[in-house]
């Protein structure tokens, strides 16, 4: 079982994630002193010193051996691999090397120093800064042995720090760490590194009389607090700067295979898996590891954490890509690139379970082939074993499905509304915790939700008549929903062309029909405009012709014939005239968008009137287009159903509800020869039209 011992913020021991009951202080005091000297002895008489500085107890000695005692069985009741051994006067605290995470904080801070002197960034310094959770020692710090530790880790942040700007700024990036450099200024105003490192960013974010004012800065505060000058650093960049040496320049930061960039901004629960991966690249660097093999299912992740330890290990490493599913040439083409190159190289091989024999051996021989400068062949793949080739591959790590708390964080990004997200039980059964697989159903609920509330403003508009500028604002904010849905899956879905072409196809039609609704909206008020809320005896014809007017644009873009067919004499209806007025024009609408995806034929779209045998009023739109699926007819004014390939259906769910608000019913039939028409009735008055 994994077991860590954290000092970096509260004292914790943690077994697969949970944290052992350790309730007193002096005995989380203990284990601390014993962690930070882990599988070296500790005296005891060094324990009683921590524990009670130069006025102990006379049962000290005792009180130490009950606070190992008490550590054991905890250790021990969790099958943890930590185990405390006594050694002769003192304790042996005996764990995985890498199992404290200060150890592994000094051990990256060390790393990312000697890599910079060589000029080497990989992402090292940003490795021990996620570690870092806070004050170190925070809840022994009262404790004697505690100031000094607690002095020296601070300094190693403070060193990591710098590190993590020096290679931000190596990457291109001054502009986005003046922020952080002004805040570590304000709270270390004396740190000479800090005030050069914004000089820098200044000059090389083209602010250079700024650099210059940053020198001056420093040399006040220097001076009128303790009373020294500027360093050789700090003098020396100065001139730097006054000179525009070239030396200041950044050099460009080589860029990742398109392969590896983009998707999701979050890798949400992959913390284990991204540090395996990091371990594994520090081993390649020191010679002792060369391939490394990442299962798992289709949709996992696999790709996507390569590439976050590609970006990492950038920019003073050859980051390659080859595909196993792709052309064989252009995999051949990164393995003899990586073969060339004199720097650190990772080379990601996807789909290593589809390459081709000459392919897998290839990549085979580039990790076994000696050579000067390190080199990593990640091999991703999706069956248990792996390729033949690297059957003897010692390093290998299985990506499973994601926690529900990762999932719950990747579906904060689609979340339309602050604290509106998908629900987490229906979440993980439509996903089985996949990464890819979440994305799509946060994603697909995040535009359904936005589709829905962007249909029921557009319902409600239609039953209830009043609010229509409110309700245009509104339509206009569920279709910004859906744009931004839109955009952010096209951003964090990275899936193959056929499917992300499917998704964009659709988002294209939600949101085309809600710009269609919106429209329809706003047109309904220029009616309401002319006529006053509220229901009347109306002549059904004459409030027809009014709605035809507005589909002029339509028709001559459409080049399509409208024609009526309008039987005089009628006896009127019942009903809100505006309300029936956007029912002809959705159905008018939506048939000259049918008529639309035909090709050669007749164009036409003809509107009638007429009287049918059982007191009711009827209204016809016939089109030419294409007709109606009859698998899908009985369904077509269900919300989401639709007479097109690119439309969502909302249109016609809104002419039902308020056809069947006026005690009517509204169907659809074939057109003959071709098309389709739609008809509603509403019962006729007998009274006279007004």
């Amino acid at each position: 079982m994994a077991v860590e011992i954290r000092v970096l913020g509260r004292v914790d021991a943690v077994v697969d994630g949970r944290s052992l009951p350790l309730r007193r202080r002096k005995q989380r005091a203990v284990l601390a002193m014993l962690a930070l000297r882990a599988n070296r002895t500790v005296a005891t008489d060094e324990l009683i010193d921590g524990l009670w500085g130069d006025r102990p107890p006379t049962s000290a000695a005792k009180n130490v051996q009950s606070y190992v005692s008490q550590l054991r069985k905890a250790l021990a009741s969790d099958d943890s691999g930590a185990r405390i051994v006594t050694r002769g006067r003192g304790y042996e605290l005996k764990l995985p090397e890498d199992a404290v995470d200060a150890a592994r904080f000094e051990h990256l801070v060390e790393r990312a120093r000697s890599e910079a002197e060589r000029g080497i960034v990989d992402g090292s310094a940003q490795g021990a800064l996620e570690l870092w959770a806070g004050a170190p020692l925070a809840d022994v710090a009262s404790e004697p042995f505690a100031g000094a530790e607690i002095r020296r880790l601070e300094e190693l942040h403070l060193r990591a720090i710098e590190l993590e700007i020096d290679a931000e700024l190596a990457a291109g990036r001054p502009a986005e760490m003046l922020g952080r450099l002004e805040a570590m200024i304000a709270e270390h105003p004396l740190h000479e590194r800090f005030h050069a490192q914004r000089m820098l960013a200044l000059y090389r974010a083209g602010r250079q009389s700024e650099a210059v004012e940053g020198y001056r800065a420093a040399h006040r505060t220097l001076s009128e607090q303790i009373g020294v000058e500027p360093g050789p650093e700090l003098r020396r960049l100065q001139e730097q700067i006054l000179a525009h040496d070239p030396a200041l320049d950044a050099r460009p930061a080589p860029e990742l295979p398109r392969q590896l960039e983009g998707g999701s901004p979050l890798l949400a629960g992959r913390d284990r898996e991204l540090r395996w991966l990091r371990k594994r690249w520090a081993e390649a660097e020191e010679g002792r590891t060369r391939v490394a093999l990442v299962s798992g299912s289709p949709g996992i992740g696999k790709t996507r954490l390569a590439a976050e330890l590609a970006a990492a290990v950038q920019p003073e490493t050859t980051v390659l890509y080859a595909a196993g599913s792709g052309a064989p040439d252009a995999a051949l083409d990164a393995m003899r690139g990586a073969e060339d190159s004199e720097l650190p190289t990772l080379l990601v091989f996807d789909d290593a379970d589809d390459a081709s024999p000459v392919v897998l051996e290839a990549a085979a021989a580039l990790a076994a082939k000696p050579r000067e400068s390190p080199v990593l062949v990640l091999v991703l793949h999706r069956d248990d074993e792996g390729p033949p080739a690297f059957a003897d591959a010692a390093q290998r790590l299985l990506l499973r499905p994601l926690r529900v708390e990762a999932a719950a964080e990747v579906a904060e990004l689609y979340a339309p509304a602050e604290g509106v997200a998908m629900p987490l039980e229906t979440l993980m059964a439509e996903s089985e915790g996949v990464p890819l697989r979440v994305h799509r159903a946060a994603s697909g609920w995040a535009q359904a939700q936005a589709a829905q509330r962007l249909e029921a403003t557009a319902v409600r508009t239609a039953t209830e008549r009043g609010g229509l500028r409110v309700a245009e604002t509104e339509v206009a904010g569920s279709v910004e929903e859906l744009q931004v849905a839109r955009e952010r899956t096209e951003l964090y879905v990275v899936a193959e062309p056929p499917d992300l072409d499917e998704v964009r196809l659709a988002l294209g039609r939600i949101i085309k029909d809600g710009n269609r609704a919106g429209d329809v909206i706003g047109r309904i008020r220029a009616l309401i405009k002319k006529v006053p809320p509220g229901e009347e005896l109306l002549d059904i014809n004459e409030a027809i012709l009014e709605a035809l007017a507005l589909t002029q644009s339509e028709v001559m873009q459409g080049h399509v014939a409208l024609s009526t067919g309008l039987v005089d004499g009628l006896p009127p209806v019942r009903g809100d005239r505006v309300q029936l007025q956007q029912v002809v024009l959705n159905l008018v609408i939506n048939a000259i968008e049918a008529i639309g995806e035909t090709g050669e034929g007749p164009r036409k779209v003809v509107v009638g009137t007429s009287e049918d045998g059982s007191n009711h009023v009827v209204v016809a739109v016939a089109d030419s287009g294409r007709g109606l699926n009859p698998a899908m007819q009985a369904r077509l004014f269900e919300a989401f159903q639709t007479t097109k390939p690119d439309g969502m259906g909302m249109g016609l769910s809104i002419c039902r509800s308020i056809v069947e608000a006026h005690g009517g019913r509204i169907w659809s039939e074939a057109n003959a020869p071709r098309g389709a028409v739609f008809k509603f009735a509403l019962p006729a008055q007998r009274e006279r039209a007004p």
